[in-house]
């Protein structure tokens, strides 16, 4: 089904303001326009023109995402992934866009500072207890805690082993 020229205008009035109002990326403008019942012909049509203008990117909204979360909310790199693809950027945007992030830092770093930071409490319980099984309850909660933020099982064993050595010495 073809729309006519009025239609057509519609949709990219409501596309052009959807993107004004969200920044949204390529899989988000697509459901949106799915939503508003337009055909999926004449949607792809409209995405790729919005791409080749350089109105949609998923790339450079990848990277923006990626700086934010930066900060205090330090992730690993598969609850990254999952999040942008969350997002709608397509899937061939998400793995150099997460190249690039984690060339500028390493994801031992942010596991470092999610342990320096979120985990500061924990880490003194762990100093401060005394008995085998304590210790061990203390090291499963911050493992999992670190597990569900993304992080690989064997960088927060090797994290937690060199804070453990260096706070042993």
């Amino acid at each position: 089904m073809s729309l006519s020229n009025l239609e057509k205008r519609q949709m990219r009035e409501s596309a052009f303001a959807y993107l004004t109002k969200y920044k949204p990326s390529t899989g988000k403008m697509r459901a949106y326009l799915l939503q508003k019942k337009y055909p999926l012909q004449e949607i792809d049509a409209l995405i790729n023109e919005l791409t080749e203008r350089n109105y949609l990117n998923d790339h450079v909204l990848a990277s923006k995402l990626l700086i934010a979360y930066r900060g205090t909310k330090s992730r690993g790199r598969t609850a990254l992934r999952l999040m942008l693809i969350k997002r709608g950027i397509a899937l061939d945007s998400v793995e150099p866009a997460l190249n690039e992030f984690f060339e500028l830092r390493s994801e031992k770093d942010l596991l470092a500072d999610f342990l320096a930071s979120a985990c500061q409490s924990m880490l003194e319980e762990l100093e401060q207890a005394e008995d085998y099984l304590s210790k061990r309850k203390i090291l499963h909660k911050l493992m999992a805690k670190c597990l569900r933020r993304g992080f690989n099982s064997y960088d927060i064993r090797q994290a937690l082993a060199e804070y453990l050595i260096i706070k042993t010495w």
